[in-house]
């Protein structure tokens, strides 16, 4: 087993001399700061000519991307361009530097700087904009209350769509702080309300750290208290904007079985005529609360990825 990690290894790394022209120095760079014995950004130079610094993550995502066929490097025009994707759900995506990556979305150029985070972009373009996730939503000249905001994008879709107006919430503190940095990179912040915070069963206020999170994990409280992390319980989150009429999204990674781990007050649900809730583990017992509350239930699958619906999916629920 270790001799086949091993050679895929080697694989990918031979595969990067058609991605970069300083490929042997780029990859050593890389492996000598992947186990800690020197620190920096790498400096790459690309086939096409583009030259630039690339985080570990953000190098190991082109590398990945490329050897498995996700990547097909395109031109460099103010930045370097592939045609990305696979199973003929295809995009052209481009690298600006400085942790920045750009794609279309209806006749619209979105940019987002990413971070350690380039691995979220096959969910953000495959599921949030092409995918059409939340497309289930008539949002037009509506209030959207964004329950996990993630680096911002499901809020700029939102206004994309016509929101008159998101209210987002990210309890991790760096991804609201790239979130933030998004927002305002899109032109989008006279409409979107951005909070440091989270949605659960009780109001309350949580330590949280600096860390970057580890892929899609539930937020959980830190010993560290770097920050401090407003909880909501959705009766404070409906009084506190006076929501009326709103549309709610969840996608917290769990954190929706706390918020319906009980029987809400129907007349709080009732204040959203539309609501999408990403569930992780079966839509029981959320539908049935939901239903109670007079809304019409139907689940949809994940779209980026073959998951079964019994365990992740989208439970749409609309007011009756």
């Amino acid at each position: 087993m270790r001799d086949v990690l091993m050679f895929h290894r080697l694989r990918k790394f031979l595969k990067s001399r058609d991605l970069f022209r300083n490929w042997f120095s780029a990859g050593l760079k890389y492996v000598v700061a992947k186990y800690g014995f020197v620190q920096g950004d790498i400096d790459v130079v690309f086939r096409c000519g583009f030259r630039t610094r690339l985080n570990l993550s953000t190098y190991g995502f082109f590398v990945n991307g490329y050897s498995s066929g996700l990547l097909r490097l395109l031109s460099c025009s103010g930045g370097v361009w592939f045609r990305y994707g696979g199973d003929n759900k295809l995009v052209d995506l481009g690298f600006l530097g400085d942790g920045v990556f750009v794609f279309n979305y209806l006749g619209r150029e979105i940019k987002l700087f990413l971070d350690d985070f380039p691995y979220f972009l096959h969910d953000i373009i495959f599921e949030n904009f092409l995918g059409g996730a939340y497309n289930d939503l008539e949002v037009g000249n509506r209030i959207v209350v964004d329950i996990g905001a993630g680096v911002g994008d499901s809020a700029i879709y939102f206004v994309l769509r016509g929101a008159e107006k998101v209210i987002a919430l990210e309890p991790y503190p760096l991804l609201y702080s790239i979130a933030r940095r998004n927002i305002m990179l899109n032109g989008v912040g006279d409409r979107v309300v951005l909070l440091n915070a989270g949605l659960g069963s009780s109001d309350q206020y949580l330590c949280a750290d600096y860390e970057a999170p580890s892929g899609y994990v539930l937020f959980r409280p830190s010993r560290e208290c770097a920050a401090k992390v407003r909880i909501y319980s959705l009766d404070s989150l409906v009084k506190e904007f006076t929501l009326d009429k709103a549309i709610l999204k969840i996608d917290c990674e769990g954190c929706e079985y706390d918020v319906f781990k009980k029987e809400l007050d129907p007349e709080i649900l009732r204040r959203f005529d539309q609501i999408i809730i990403e569930y992780h583990k079966g839509p029981e017992p959320i539908a049935t609360i939901l239903r109670k509350a007079g809304f019409e239930i139907k689940t949809s699958p994940i779209k980026s990825s073959n998951v079964s619906i019994n365990k992740q999916g989208y439970i749409i629920a609309l007011l009756k």
